[in-house]
Order: C-alpha cells, then sequence, then structure tokens
C-alpha cells in the first residue's frame, strides 16, 4: 500500500519537474502565428488583449492605411425602456489608421505567443515602416510602437470614433433585415474630441448618462514614435474621462521599458501554470493559441467573455449568449489550471 502511494505521488510530482524544463520562450516561438502578407479583416488579424482592454491589427479595407482597432469588453449600452438584445448590448468604441506616405505595396506579421506581443513590417513605395504593438498586461493601456525608414518618416496616425448605435441595429439597416433593426430606437449622442494638456479625448456619451472615453499620446517624432492609448466605461457617471486620461499621463516615455518588462513578467508567470505537447502539431499550435487568446480576452476585473471578447466587430450578436456560448468558452480554464481567468464568469452568476 505504502509503495503504491510512493509511486502515485511520483507521477504527481513528475510534470511540476518538468515544467521546469521547459524552454517556454523557444516551445512558444514555435507556435507563433505568421503572416506573409497583410490580414484585411478582422478574423485574419493578430488580437491583443489584458482581459478588458483589446486590439487587432490589420490594413483597412480599400485603404491605403493600418487599422489599430480600439476594444473594451466593458463597454455597453444602459438603456432602461430596454434590456434586451439593442438596449444592453455592446457598443463599438473607435480605431486608429496609420497612413504611411507611399502606397502599401505588402506586409508582414507576427503574433509572439511568449512576449504578447504583435510586430511586423509595412512596405510601400516609399520605403518601410516597422512596428510593434501590445496591450499592457497590467495597465489599461494599448502600446503601438512605429519606426520608419526611407521616405515614410512622415508618416501620420487619424482616429475614427465608431457609431456607437447597436451593432445589430446597424447590421439590420446597412442589409435591409427589419428583425435586426428596433422600433423606435433613439440613437447615442455624437462622439466629443478634445485637446487637454498634451493628451486627446474622446468623449462618447450615453443616452441615460455615462459613456466611454478614449485618451491617448504619442510620443516621439519624425522617423520613430510610439502612440499610447487607454480606455475606459462608466455608468451613470463620467468618470472615465478620468481614468482614461491619468492613465496615460502617468505614461511618459521613460515610463514605457517598465511597462513593458511588467507585462511580459505576467505573461512569462502565465504560460507555465500547465503543458500540453501533441503529436499533432497543427493542433498543438491551435491549442497554444486559444491558452493565450483566452488570457487575452478574459481575466478577474473584467467584462464576461461574450460572442465576441474585447474585439467587438459589427455583428447582430453583440452581446452574452448563455445557450453554452459562453458556458463553452470557459471550459478550457478549469482543465489547464488557470481558474482565475474564470472570474468574470463567476461573477456573473454569483
Amino acid at each position: 500500500m505504502k509503495r503504491t502511494l510512493l509511486l502515485w505521488i511520483a507521477a504527481l510530482c513528475a510534470p511540476a519537474g518538468c515544467f521546469g524544463q521547459i524552454d517556454w520562450e523557444n516551445f512558444l516561438a514555435g507556435q507563433d502565428m505568421i503572416w506573409n502578407r497583410l490580414p484585411e479583416a478582422w478574423d485574419e488579424a493578430p488580437f491583443l488583449g489584458n482581459g478588458s482592454l483589446g486590439s487587432y491589427i490589420c490594413q483597412e479595407p480599400q485603404t491605403n492605411a493600418l487599422r489599430i482597432d480600439v476594444g473594451n469588453n466593458t463597454v455597453h449600452d444602459h438603456r432602461s425602456d430596454d434590456r434586451g438584445i439593442h438596449g444592453r448590448c455592446r457598443l463599438m468604441i473607435s480605431h486608429f489608421l496609420l497612413h504611411p506616405v507611399g502606397e502599401i505595396r505588402s506586409g508582414t506579421m507576427r503574433l509572439d505567443l511568449w512576449n504578447a506581443e504583435a510586430s511586423g513590417r509595412l512596405s510601400t513605395d516609399a520605403g518601410t515602416i516597422d512596428w510593434r504593438a501590445y496591450v499592457a498586461a497590467e495597465s489599461p493601456c494599448i502600446v503601438f510602437d512605429a519606426t520608419a525608414a526611407g521616405g515614410e518618416r512622415d508618416f501620420s496616425w487619424e482616429f475614427r470614433p465608431e457609431n456607437r448605435d447597436s451593432p445589430r441595429h446597424q447590421l439590420g439597416q446597412k442589409l435591409g433585415r427589419s428583425h435586426l433593426t428596433a422600433r423606435d430606437y433613439r440613437p447615442n449622442p455624437e462622439a466629443q474630441v478634445r485637446e487637454s494638456g498634451g493628451t486627446t479625448l474622446c468623449w462618447q456619451p450615453l443616452l441615460e448618462g455615462g459613456g466611454t472615453a478614449t485618451a491617448w499620446r504619442v510620443f516621439g517624432s519624425g522617423a520613430h514614435r510610439t502612440l499610447v492609448v487607454s480606455c475606459a466605461h462608466s455608468f451613470p457617471d463620467t468618470t472615465a474621462l478620468a481614468k482614461a486620461r491619468e492613465a496615460v499621463r502617468r505614461l511618459g516615455p521613460e515610463e514605457l521599458p517598465e511597462l513593458e518588462k511588467a507585462h511580459r513578467a505576467w505573461w512569462h508567470g502565465y504560460y507555465p501554470q500547465s503543458f500540453v505537447s501533441l503529436p499533432d502539431k497543427k493542433i498543438e499550435n491551435f491549442y497554444w493559441a486559444q491558452i493565450y487568446k483566452l488570457a487575452s480576452a478574459t481575466r478577474p476585473g473584467g467584462g464576461l467573455l461574450d460572442n465576441c471578447g474585447p474585439w467587438l466587430v459589427p455583428t447582430p450578436w453583440p452581446n452574452a449568449w448563455w445557450n453554452l456560448n459562453v458556458q463553452l468558452s470557459y471550459w478550457p480554464l478549469y482543465a489547464s489550471n488557470r481558474l482565475e481567468l474564470a472570474q468574470p464568469l463567476v461573477d456573473s452568476v454569483a
């Protein structure tokens, strides 16, 4: 009996010892997603997130620009006269466009799972723009760093706020499908953009109070520039404005290395919580991409992992569906020793 017990203890302890022997950086480098051409839609693009904020990066369709999306899974409407699919839905926020000087000829991208960052090169007929981006693991900030060469040093940024009405209602109007629209739907107020002490602010108010604030700053000039963006939501008050503004005001060029160091430390501590290796390397790659995506989409204190996570796009389903959509999204966390990531699910049903 004692011998059997010791064998079981040894078997249980062996995996823990093996985890320490894994070269995680090199192992996960083999799971990275690589693009040899520029993606032109959200479902082809590299995705980034910290459980609340999210971003994806692609070439804006039919536009000579690179799109950096701004998403936040805590942003939704709060209408008292409609507690259903239109009145309490998720809302889109905004995106940035990086406009190169020349015409885009090609581009490459890589999603680095170990460091949870995307990087790439944009090639134009005027030069190149090398970039990398991440959503800080423990800070409400999106960081996009760009370095231009050749004739691209005068590239520019453009901010575009999204329409703040129900995505389902908008899609119904666009496609002429009345069953997707809401009768007597009242649009939310227009976005307001202003400068405040070197920080640009966009306030997107809601009909019944509160709203969403996006704040950003650009550090550097000429060939090397860094865009830092934060986004917050509050209801019924307007405290989101101060939260977003302070998040970017606390950061300067000298603080960015420490922000990145903390970001990488969080992710380097996340992956070794469990390990899976599979003989079918395509399935293995898919598994680790999902482990990465889950930590990008759900964290304690963040929003519920619904149909879109932090990467909301035009959709007829901008809500949480409980016919196993939400439940199944969280299933991998229990078997992979990542229980803390499921806290938003517990909070939503508690």
